[in-house]
């Protein structure tokens, strides 16, 4: 019989996050994956019920005896229409948007968080237009002009994926650093499969990528 398919979850604030899974899926036909998309903490419940293989989430900072982890510190980037002015620059802060319209996830979000709090202690306007599910989803706002957004690195990567040859939207670094820690979560007991252990390698490896570059 040939293996179980892995089964992997992976977070929806961050849906681009299944990019990284994707990019190593087109290397490995042989491989048959589920892949769902729930929020962090569910996933990581449901890692931690030793049911599923892997989970990718944002890092929740709580230690489970239930839960392998390995977490990638990677920051945040301003997502900017391409032909702006501002767009030339190197690197963004809040004195360049202040007052800028802006797409942000919920307000309990902790890249909202960090994003409101980086603007008040610049004494900056934090002038949130849009409220989003997810940080894909402001892409074709962004493409438009209508907004700015702070987003995670994997989003930003994964618009490079399938972005016109003249990609409408740059991403720039922004300052100060808007963390975005994400955990790369599998069972501590149940024994994964040797598939399942070497696509989790494999999917550390692209996300090592990513934090280098963000």
């Amino acid at each position: 019989n040939p293996p179980a398919p892995p089964e992997i979850y992976t977070t929806e604030e961050s849906s681009a996050a299944s990019d990284v899974y994707k990019r190593q899926l087109q290397t490995r036909p042989d491989v048959k994956v589920s892949l769902m998309m729930r929020s962090s903490p569910i996933i990581e419940e449901w890692v931690a019920s030793q049911q599923y293989d892997i989970g990718i989430a944002e890092a929740s900072g709580n230690e489970r005896s239930a839960i392998d982890q390995q977490i990638f510190n990677l920051r945040c980037v301003c997502a900017v229409r391409s032909d702006e002015t501002i767009g030339k620059l190197a690197k963004l802060g809040p004195e360049q948007v202040d007052g800028k319209p802006m797409a942000a996830l919920f307000d309990e979000h902790p890249v909202t968080i960090e994003t409101r709090k980086a603007f008040d202690q610049a004494g900056a306007h934090f002038n949130a237009r849009f409220e989003l599910r997810t940080f894909q989803a402001a892409m074709e706002l962004v493409e438009r002009g209508l907004c700015y957004m702070i987003c995670d690195p994997i989003t930003a990567k994964s618009y490079a994926s399938y972005a016109p040859r003249r990609p409408r939207v740059k991403f720039l670094s922004f300052e100060p650093a808007i963390p975005y820690p994400l955990a790369l979560m599998t069972p501590a007991h149940r024994p994964l499969s040797e598939l399942a252990l070497a696509f989790r390698d494999l999917v550390a490896d692209q996300i090592r990528i990513i934090t280098k570059v963000s």
